[in-house]
């Protein structure tokens, strides 16, 4: 079994955990059922992840990464945009 154990900065422990678990499938039957848990911590303010396989914790430590940055920019107002444009 492999852990880590990521710091969540800005939002909720607990809102990102189920977010992951919604992104990683791992609740639901299939491939990835069990394969990766999430279990908050609140007073630590971080995320503990468990899972069989070390890959998996690279993966979900960026999503966690990703998750409380996007509530950073939201908590501050700002937003990201992109706009593509292209030369006819």
């Amino acid at each position: 079994m492999s852990f880590a154990l990521v710091p969540v900065k800005i939002s909720d422990p607990g809102a990102i955990a189920d977010e992951l678990k919604t992104v990683f499938a791992s609740e639901r039957e299939g491939p990835m059922a069990d394969m990766v848990q999430f279990l908050p911590n609140k007073r630590l303010g971080a995320i503990l992840v468990i899972s069989p396989q070390r890959g998996y914790l690279d993966r979900a430590s960026e999503w966690v990464r990703r998750l409380d940055a996007q509530a950073a920019g939201s908590e501050t107002g700002a937003t990201a945009r992109g706009d593509y444009i292209t030369n006819s």
